[in-house]
């Protein structure tokens, strides 16, 4: 549970869920009518329905992300609806309790700049006095310090997914020509001389009456052969640029009410 030593670090800091994930910020802590302890805390969310939610400090423990809730993002996203910045009545913390599952003592609202200083030991009950706004009212002879809180704008990177690349081969058909030289046989026919030895050509030979000569050709005969011949390298280049982003800060003034006139200051 959170102690009175650890409240004034609070407004302001990171929730996390019982995942670890985180929720938003806290804005408020709610200080128990009775004991004076730190009761509830109320955080902001990225819900629209819900931008800002009640959620218990019973269970809750300071770490090095910050305040650490034992409830998961969606059952504090889902938490009753209550109007922050004002008393908690003993309804209203009844419905908060039944749907946490934690029994609490009625709490005073405790806005982040009305509770940064440890209140006297000797002061009545030990509990700040409040207004119907729920804000501090200035108790006469103690001396105490109001400090003012401002919303800073941090920002970091998250990896995601931009787009998606497929690399494929397709096969594309086209029509090739090629030039083959190729040969033939033909038949050639020459007369030649008879004398009364026999043939001029010794080397020729009578034939019969009927004979039969083959003759050949040759024909293109086509053969595939696959071979590499191109290759592609891929690899992934991370490349720098900027980019502006844009969000809207609070600052906390401090107003001091003399009777007369309510003058900021900072």
């Amino acid at each position: 549970m959170i102690s009175t030593e650890q409240l004034h670090g609070l407004p302001g800091s990171t929730a996390t869920d019982s995942t670890g994930d985180t929720i938003g910020s806290i804005r408020q802590v709610y200080l128990d009518d009775h004991t004076g302890q730190p009761s509830w805390a109320t955080v902001t969310t990225q819900s629209p329905g819900n931008p800002e939610v009640f959620i218990p400090l019973h269970d809750a423990q300071i770490d090095e992300q910050g305040v650490n809730f034992p409830y998961t993002t969606a059952a504090i996203a889902a938490a009753p609806h209550i109007d922050t910045g004002r008393h908690l009545d003993a309804q209203q913390e009844v419905e908060l309790s039944r749907y946490y599952g934690v029994h609490m003592g009625d709490a005073v609202a405790a806005p982040p700049g009305a509770i940064t200083h440890p209140l006297p030991v000797d002061h009545p009950g030990g509990v700040p006095q409040t207004d119907a706004q729920g804000g501090a009212v200035p108790i006469a002879d103690e001396a105490g310090v109001m400090i003012a809180r401002e919303e800073q704008l941090h920002t970091t990177t998250r990896r995601r997914a931009s787009r998606r690349v497929r690399f494929r081969k397709v096969i594309v058909t086209e029509e090739k020509t090629l030039t083959v030289s190729v040969r033939r046989e033909e038949l050639r026919v020459e007369q030649m001389n008879i004398t009364d030895d026999g043939f001029t050509d010794e080397a020729a030979a009578p034939v019969q009456n009927d004979h039969t000569i083959v003759l050949h050709e040759e024909v293109p005969v086509l053969t595939l052969q696959t071979r590499p011949f191109e290759a592609v390298h891929i690899s992934i280049e991370r490349v720098t640029g900027q980019q502006r982003v844009t969000d809207q800060i609070r600052a906390e003034h401090i107003k001091v009410d003399d009777g007369t006139s309510n003058t900021p200051t900072g």
